[in-house]
Order: structure tokens, then C-alpha cells, then sequence
């Protein structure tokens, strides 16, 4: 019969933006397949990220269904915009009721997502945000679902590795951001993290990708703060970034969900506040609102759905 096949784009309220990803439905009955097959599923699609969605019997893990992330060149560890399209395609297709919400097992844990209602959504994020939303269009359509994930809070590094800065164009008398002064280099589990001085910096960034492979992490969170004065000029953004990971297949990620699992606690310190709006600075772009809560950060954004098919191998 096939698999269900859904393209979706997350954190975005229109298609064609955000970060694009394919969410396959698969079939409770036929069990989980194996880790191969995916692989080459997602390669197949050349997608960001592909999702694997399947229902699981009660009791078996301590979550509805069970998710994974594959890329073209393996299996994620956390993917934010994968189970924002995997939510949203469980919703869309009428399998999770929109008052209900649904629970993930992956290889990160437990994950939950639920759908926000009117006054939680546009209203909520970007209210509690600061809202001057302005040129995102974040209150347009697409549905407004709230993920639940851990904190990934990044710890000071003193020495960063020899290649990191000068990969990045940094610090090198050549590039254009030579005299973009770093405020702080940091690490969690999965990424790198390196806050510029200005907005601009980071939007001017322009990295030598091939160095920048050779920086042994998932990738390279970039971030800057956007001045009261800037906000409008980034979407009403309280701090953007850029995320870079060639070393998994993927030179620029359009919007990435899990280093907000950083970029959250991190702004929530630096800013003083627990609710932040972020603009990621791909060409695509993207908007996500942050809250949070303890060790766990909330993750909002919306997504649309783009294709629908059946897969066939």
C-alpha cells in the first residue's frame, strides 16, 4: 500500500520558508524498519531532514508514538524542525486531535508537541515575546504547535579549537569579518556556540565550509542580540543566528529547532527574561519563540504543508 508521505515547512507560516521535511507515516501493523532503510529514504530525498512517525503499542515506551531523524549521510541525535513537521503532519492529517497533544520517543528522550490555541499562539509567542513581528508575518497561516524539549545549555570554552574562529572568517586578516569582535565561545553535547558582537556580523558571516568540516561537533551555532532599535528590522527578534553542520551533510540549516535548546537558556540569561522570539538568518529564515522552563526549553513555530504522496520502496 505504501508509505505516507507529507513535505512539510516548519518554523514558517508560508510554504517555500522555514526548514523543509519530509514526515513518512508509517504503519503500526509492519513494524519499525530498519535503520538502513531509512538512510536511504532520507538520502533518496535530499531533505534536511526526514521524519519517521509510528504508532506504538501502550505500554511499550513511555510515549503515543516513536520518531527519528534521518539525513543523507545518517541518524540524528535531536531535530527540532523534524518533529515540528512530524506534529504538524499528525495534526493535519486528522491522526492526534487538535485539542490533544502527542508524545514522542526518540533518541533524545521524550518529546512532546502540542497545538496552541489562538490566544497561546500568534497572540501568545509573540506577545509574551515583545510583539513587533513585522516583516516574519508570523501571524499569518499555519498553525502555531509548542514543542517540548530539554535545555542544551553550552558551557564557556577557553580554547576554543585552532580551526573554529578562522573557519568562520574570523579573526583572519582577509575576510570581511575580521574586526567582528567575539563575546563568548561555548560547547554543549551536540554544537558549538559563538555569540558576535552585532546582528549584522552574523548575517555578513561567509565561512570556509570546508574548514569548518573539520570542527568535530554536529555544527556551529552563530549568534548576535538585536538592539531595541534593530527589532523591527529583524522580525521583532530578540537575538538571531545562523547554524552551520557540513560534517552531517548540510552546509547552512535554514531553521534549526534543537540549537534553540541552547540559544533559549542562553538569551533567557544573558536578556533576563524566560520568553524570547529568534530569527534564524538563512536564506529561507525562519521564527521561533522560546520559553523557558527549568530544563526544559519550549520550542513555537509554525509550519504549512507543502506535498502530499505515497512511498512506494
Amino acid at each position: 500500500m505504501g508509505v505516507p508521505l507529507i513535505l512539510v515547512d516548519a518554523f514558517t507560516d508560508r510554504p517555500f520558508g522555514g526548514n523543509p521535511a519530509a514526515v513518512c507515516l508509517l504503519d503500526t501493523e509492519q513494524g519499525e524498519p530498519g535503520a538502513g532503510w531509512m538512510r536511504s529514504v532520507a538520502s533518496e530525498l535530499d531533505f534536511p531532514a526526514t521524519a519517521f512517525v509510528r504508532r506504538v503499542a501502550p505500554g511499550t515506551v513511555d510515549a503515543d508514538y516513536s520518531l527519528r531523524w534521518f539525513t543523507s549521510t545518517g541518524e540524528l541525535e535531536l531535530c527540532g524542525h523534524g518533529t515540528l513537521a512530524a506534529a504538524h503532519a499528525l495534526y493535519a492529517e486528522g491522526r492526534v486531535p487538535a485539542g490533544s497533544s502527542a508524545s514522542f520517543w526518540t533518541r533524545s528522550g521524550r518529546l512532546t508537541a502540542r497545538r496552541l490555541d489562538a490566544a497561546e499562539g500568534a497572540g501568545g509567542v509573540l506577545a509574551g515575546a515583545g510583539d513587533r513581528a513585522g516583516a516574519t508575518g508570523s501571524r499569518k497561516g499555519g498553525d502555531w504547535i509548542e514543542l517540548d524539549f530539554p535545555v542544551e545549555a553550552a558551557a564557556p570554552v577557553d580554547q576554543p579549537p585552532l580551526e573554529l574562529l578562522p573557519a568562520l572568517g574570523l579573526g583572519s586578516a582577509s575576510s570581511r569579518a575580521a574586526e567582528t569582535a567575539v563575546v563568548f565561545v561555548g560547547r554543549n553535547r551536540l554544537d558549538y556556540l559563538v555569540e558576535l558582537e552585532t546582528a549584522e556580523s552574523v548575517q555578513a558571516l561567509a565561512p570556509d565550509l570546508g574548514r569548518l568540516r573539520e570542527v568535530q561537533t554536529r555544527g556551529v551555532i552563530v549568534t548576535a542580540a538585536v538592539g531595541r532599535s534593530e527589532r523591527e528590522l529583524y522580525g521583532g527578534a530578540h537575538f538571531v543566528s545562523r547554524f552551520f553542520a557540513p560534517r552531517t551533510g548540510i552546509d547552512e540549516d535554514p531553521v534549526t529547532g534543537s540549537a534553540h535548546c541552547c540559544l533559549g537558556p542562553y538569551w533567557a540569561a544573558a536578556l533576563g527574561r524566560e520568553r524570547l522570539l529568534g530569527r534564524q538568518l538563512s536564506q529561507r529564515g525562519g521564527t521561533i519563540g522560546v520559553t523557558v522552563r527549568n530544563d526544559r526549553v519550549g520550542l513555537a513555530g509554525q509550519a504549512v504543508t507543502v506535498l502530499r504522496g505515497t512511498l512506494t520502496a
